[in-house]
């Protein structure tokens, strides 16, 4: 009998197969041919005619009401919890969702021929991740996932979003408690495992780092039969592991290692090194563009994959080198004519260091200077004083000209400092005092490292208030519409977005401050393109990003207030709307895209302040032959005004 294949199991998902599947009889009221159009592990995603398994057991009965009220056709509960609601038969009862989970997990695993690579790790595994799909997307046709889907319910999410004919399905495992790993890894049964390293990061909820390294492990004892397993042997925890799998071994420093990385040059961008493979003299010169020699082990990685999968070696050199970071890893950034290395999103005693080394490398413009601005870190907690103490002493050797630590965690980090006679250091645990100092302090000559945790620490946070980008609001993946004003406002976080215009009839718009206490951080892009019948916009003194293509195509519109906080106007923010006549932007204001006011026909005048550090290609392109626009003597506008032959005077 011919197997069904995976898509088809998955389309033709019913509950009574569903609970077969997971072991337990269909409970009595229910209906085996109710159809299931997806399973979750976390009701955040569900939905209409959705299974939930509940895998969180503290507050399960909150999770359960939120798949009941998204219309969940099946919720898998504890009996603790299905006591709460004993008559809906929708509540089913199973000794333990988590397995569940694994059981249906694996039934999907066993479907789909794709070879199965798995990344877990403390730190790098998701810029591994981005890695490998460099590499493997070049020779397979590849099936992944986005960088925030690592969890439980994302793998299973994920799996779910597989094709028959896909080669190679690749995904990053995260951890949060034990067993956490071990969830995914019973139903994964990876035929490849890397494991980047095991350092501290979740050491609060794991109790040690031999708990840490037997959770990230159980993807190794789980392998399917051949498997093979990738470590740092560089990392000591991983280099002392024993297991009876099969286990290849990549590293900078240890002379055993199976694959290893000699002459490692790190200069502006880019990390040059030489990879060899033990037992063998020849050579093969490598590059990749990223911060930080510490992701070297992470390419090594990638290529030791490719290699072992097949693909040819040179190949693999020349998929490495189309990786760019992005988003809050490792990402070199000029906002504004201000540089940063941004590098927040996750963080640990050790990789501070390497971040400050990657800052090393950088060349500063002259009389600038090398600021690192160090946030908490996550999962400290009881060994706050201790591991925040070996930050000092590790960061007392290397080259900066100021350090700020902020965070009550850093506060460890400036006292060790101050104990070994460093005097170019500051500390603060109020993050308006540190976004006041940084606007007050850093000039566009300085080259600055923000360095901290995503949600602890969240120096995004920090960067998104000074600049205005949106480095924190793109992180969270979790974006909610208020219930008060129904797709219009968006809420991420502590922040909102003036998401979507309800009506594109709409002529006069004054954006409020607030929406339900949390500030209107900034118009969202698109979100009021093509409303065709707009003359006048207000925006509030909150707004500090206008987004791209916010006001495209807003041809009557003739009146527009912009606020004195806003920082950021990003491409084709304004683009054709040609009867704008008139714009001033506000002091403050230091970044417009490319095309902000392209096609603006009617545009006579515009007046740039000069903290505008950054204007993009054809920002001002086709609009009126008599526009002049109003610059500060001397600034950044001017020498814009100049290069692009556009007519401007004196403010």
């Amino acid at each position: 009998m011919m197997q069904i294949s995976g898509e088809d199991y998955i389309r033709n998902l019913t509950l009574g197969e569903l609970c077969s599947v997971v072991g337990i009889p269909l409970p009595e009221g229910l209906d085996a041919k109710t159809p299931i159009n997806k399973v979750y592990a976390h009701p955040e995603h569900s939905e209409q005619g959705s299974a939930v398994f509940v895998t969180y057991y503290e507050a399960e009965q909150y999770h359960c009401r939120n798949a009941l009220k998204k219309g969940a056709a099946a919720v898998f509960v504890h009996p603790e919890c299905k006591a709460v609601w004993p008559n809906d038969k929708r509540v089913v009862a199973v000794d333990d969702p988590i397995a569940c989970c694994s059981r249906y997990l694996g039934k999907l695993r066993s479907l789909f021929p794709a070879k199965v690579v798995a990344v877990t790790g403390s730190i790098g595994k998701t810029t591994t991740v981005d890695m490998l799909k460099c590499v493997l997307g070049d020779a397979f046709k590849l099936h992944s996932h986005h960088s925030m889907t690592n969890s439980r319910d994302g793998v299973l999410r994920t799996i779910q979003r597989l094709h028959d004919d896909d080669e190679v399905y690749l995904q990053e495992v995260g951890a949060a408690q034990p067993g956490y790993v071990e969830s995914s890894a019973l139903g994964l049964r990876p035929d490849v495992v890397v494991i980047t390293n095991i350092s501290e990061p979740h050491i609060d909820l794991y109790g040690s780092i031999e708990n840490i390294l037997k959770d990230k492990a159980s993807l190794v004892e789980n392998m399917a039969p051949g498997g093979v397993a990738f470590f740092d042997s560089d990392n000591r925890y991983l280099h002392d592991y024993k297991t009876g799998r099969t286990v290849r071994h990549y590293a900078v420093d240890d002379a055993e290692a199976d694959y290893r990385a000699e002459n490692v040059k790190s200069q502006d961008g880019w990390l040059r090194f030489d990879i060899c493979r033990k037992g063998s003299d020849q050579r093969r010169p490598a590059a990749i563009q990223i911060f930080g020699e510490y992701n070297v082990r992470n390419a090594l990685a990638a290529f030791a994959v490719g290699s072992h999968l097949g693909i040819d070696e040179e190949q693999i050199i020349l998929s490495l080198e189309k990786f760019r970071s992005s988003g809050m890893r490792q990402n070199y950034v000029d906002i504004g004519g201000y540089h940063m290395l941004v590098d927040c999103f996750n963080s640990s005693p050790d990789s501070v260091v390497g971040s400050i080394k990657a800052l090393e490398t950088i060349t500063v413009p002259e009389g600038g200077r090398r600021i690192v601005i160090l946030g908490d870190i996550a999962h400290m907690t009881g060994i706050e004083e201790e591991a925040y103490t070996r930050v000092g002493a590790s960061v007392a050797d290397c080259r900066f000209d100021l350090l700020y630590c902020y965070g009550d965690g850093m506060r460890y980090t400036y006292e060790e400092l101050q104990r070994r006679g460093f005097a170019n250091i500051l500390y603060t645990n109020d993050r308006e005092e540190l976004n006041r100092w940084i606007r007050e302090n850093v000039t566009t000559k300085d080259v600055t490292l923000y360095k901290s945790s995503q949600l602890v620490g969240a120096l995004a946070k920090t960067i998104d208030a000074v600049y205005g980008t949106t480095f924190y609001l793109n992180s969270q993946r979790v974006p909610t519409a208020t219930q008060e004003i129904v797709n219009r406002y968006k809420r991420v976080g502590d922040q909102v977005e003036y998401a979507k215009l309800v009506s594109d009839k709409a002529t006069d718009i004054t954006v409020p401050d607030t929406v339900y206490g949390r500030p209107v951080y900034r118009v969202s892009p698109s979100a009021f393109s093509r409303c065709r019948d707009l003359q006048r916009v207000v925006l509030p003194d909150t707004v500090l990003n206008i987004g791209s293509a916010a006001f495209y195509i807003c041809p009557k519109l003739t009146e527009l207030t912009l606020p004195g906080s806003l920082r950021m106007i990003e491409d084709s923010a304004f683009n054709y709307c040609t009867a704008l006549e008139r714009v001033e932007l506000p002091d403050g204001v230091v970044h417009v895209g490319r095309r902000a006011f392209f096609d603006c026909h009617s545009l006579k005048e515009a007046v740039i302040p000069a903290s505008v550090g950054f204007i993009g290609e054809e920002a001002f392109g086709q609009c009126s032959p008599d526009l002049v626009i109003r610059v500060t003597p001397g600034s950044y506008a001017e020498e814009y005004c100049k290069e692009n032959a556009l007519s401007y005077t004196a403010r």
